[in-house]
């Protein structure tokens, strides 16, 4: 008998050192239950476990409260994780006074040290934004091993962070440790980021090994928007460049920046009626309706103009309805190598006279059928000071096309050189024909839309919204893109009589979505100069290169000047400077000096 109760005296003071054990390491996570347990002696290794556990929650403890308070803003929440903490620390601490040789009642609890933190953020700047993160302890005592923890959103990019005490690691995080900081000081915390424009909302929160009775106030926001000055109200100008000489109508070499002579070309305003003629060939018989090729091409080229022009052009193309059978196979006339064949043209409106009134129209696009030994686009010929004679008028602007080139940037490209525009890619192949504005103007390749320069020269843009620094001075102003509504589109600096530098700004959106890059250009424009030498010649930033976007916009594709990491955001060119100073992720501010 007296074995039997040594052996069940044995085995309840087991469970009873176990049970004093599994809430000394199997508690609950922090915000859990707290830990219970009936009076019992301990050893001296189990009162050691206890009082390490203790030191290794409260070390714990700061680094759950950050954790938690980054998933939860709400006020009341956060109270409660800390209330639960704090609960959790008191069950270990009375575990560890109730460990003794003998049962013993509980020693009164010292009331745990407090320290009241609160967090302010303030911001400041236009593109580089200083956030300055104010910490600050109410009391009564000193707070312990405090930290800050400031997540940047995805609009800002990390540039430096500085405080007044402790250490701080930035990046897509800051994160500062800084130590103890007494009842009634502070520390100050600033973190430097970069932002494109838009709006932003920075959020940090602080913490500390120390009981905070007001936990609330321990997390801060700072929204931020990035506003420029107001473009200025003028004066607005009217540029207008000297051409060189003339050389014979209807060559390409016609076309130039100059002002254009609109006793020769269309004036592109109001309503301009035109024609979509087919033309098919004994050796390319015509398989597909004229509706069909009229719907993949006319609406489209319509849509275009009217939107580049802001609703002062209506396009409106009309359609003959019947093929036109071309007296001479397509091969007879020589152009599959894109050569210009006066003959087909004249052939091509001969053949439709008899059944076309041409008298409302003035300018015709000639489609061939598929398959046509045809190629490139050709436009516009005047046939002499008479023009091209039908039954009922003189044509004096013809296009033709071939039949891979039967595409909307096709029309609206031979279009604008009815308007007077001239070619911005080289005749010249060497070194690349769209070396000089590569995709950034239709007039090059079919990527972008239209420079501000050829705007305002067709006139697209009203003179309030051009800006002119032809003297020496300084200019300040704000750009809107060419592609957005409103606003000054270019700051033109003449430099003599035919020539000029040109500023403005162009974004990836509307007509120049597929560009790859935006911010400001710089280019200079020579009415001198004749279509297909280099009219116009972009100076590009000299900003790293992405070999993807390389492939996709071209060698120019990055020439626009920036502000931000990695951007160039000035452009040096003898007497004249400009700088771009600030964006708001729709505008620019720049700034041109001349010497």
């Amino acid at each position: 008998m007296e074995g039997w109760q040594l052996r069940m005296r044995t085995l309840v003071a087991a469970s009873v050192a176990a049970l004093g054990l599994l809430a000394l390491t199997g508690g609950p996570a922090a915000g859990g239950d707290a830990p219970t347990e009936r009076a019992s002696a301990c050893t001296a290794k189990q009162q050691k476990q206890r009082q390490q556990a203790i030191a290794a929650y409260r070390k714990r403890m700061p680094k759950d409260r950050a954790r938690y308070f980054r998933k939860h803003s709400s006020k009341k929440k956060r109270a409660v994780f800390v209330k639960k903490q704090q609960a959790h620390l008191k069950a270990l601490r009375r575990a560890l006074a109730r460990c003794s040789k003998t049962p013993v009642k509980p020693a009164p609890v010292k009331p745990a040290p407090e320290a009241d933190l609160s967090l302010t953020i303030s911001a400041a700047g236009i593109n580089q934004v200083t956030y300055t993160l104010t910490v600050r302890n109410a009391g009564p005592g000193a707070s312990s091993e405090t930290s800050l923890s400031d997540s940047l959103p995805a609009a800002l990019t990390f540039v430096e962070v500085r405080t007044t005490q402790g250490t701080c690691v930035g990046g897509a995080a800051v994160v500062c440790g800084l130590g103890s900081i007494p009842s009634g000081a502070g520390v100050t915390v600033t973190v430097v980021a970069w932002t494109h424009g838009g709006t932003s909302t920075n959020s940090a929160v602080v913490g500390s090994a120390t009981h905070d009775p007001q936990p609330g106030n321990n997390g801060a926001s700072a929204n931020f928007m990035v506003r420029l000055p107001p473009a200025s109200t003028g004066p607005p100008c009217s540029p207008s460049l000297a051409r060189g000489p003339l050389i014979s109508i209807g060559h390409p070499s016609t076309y130039t920046e100059g002002a254009t002579d609109y006793n020769v070309f269309v004036r592109p305003a109001g309503t301009v009626r035109t024609l979509m003629l087919f033309v098919d060939f004994s050796d390319a018989p015509a398989t597909e309706t004229t509706a069909a090729g009229y719907d993949h091409v006319a609406p489209a080229t319509s849509a275009w103009f009217s939107d580049m022009s802001g609703g002062r052009v209506s396009l409106q193309v009309d359609r003959h309805d019947s093929w036109v059978r071309m007296p001479h196979p397509s091969t007879f006339y020589g152009l599959s190598t894109g050569a210009y064949s006066d003959q087909y043209v004249r052939e091509a409106i001969a053949a439709a006279d008899p059944t076309v009134d041409f008298t409302p129209y003035e300018i015709v696009y000639i489609l061939p059928s598929a398959g046509a030994a045809i190629s490139g686009g050709q436009s516009p010929y005047a046939f002499g000071s008479g023009g091209l004679v039908t039954a009922e008028r003189a044509l004096r602007h013809v296009t033709y096309v071939g039949p891979t080139y039967r595409e909307p940037w096709v029309l609206e490209h031979e279009t604008l050189h009815h308007f007077g525009l001239p070619d911005l890619y080289d005749f010249d192949p060497t070194g690349g024909s769209a070396r000089h504005v590569d995709g950034w103007d239709i007039m090059s390749r079919p990527l972008a839309a239209l420079f501000a320069w050829h705007e305002w020269k067709l006139g697209w843009i009203d003179p309030s919204a051009i800006r002119c620094l032809a003297a020496p001075g300084q200019l300040e102003e704000t750009l809107t893109p060419v592609t957005r509504p409103g606003g000054v589109k270019a700051v033109v600096i003449p430099t003599d009589a035919s020539h000029a530098y040109v500023v403005e700004a162009r974004q990836p959106v509307g007509r120049d979505a597929a560009i790859c890059d935006s911010g400001v250009l710089v280019y200079t424009v020579d009415a001198t100069v004749w279509s297909g030498s280099g009219p116009i010649r972009l100076k590009a930033a000299p900003s790293a290169t992405n070999p993807t976007l390389l492939g996709r916009c071209g060698l120019l594709y990055n020439a626009p000047f920036d502000v931000g990491p990695g951007e160039v955001a000035a452009f040096h060119d003898g007497n004249l400077t400009v700088e771009v100073l600030f964006t708001s992720g729709e505008e620019y501010r720049i700034r041109v000096t001349r010497a």
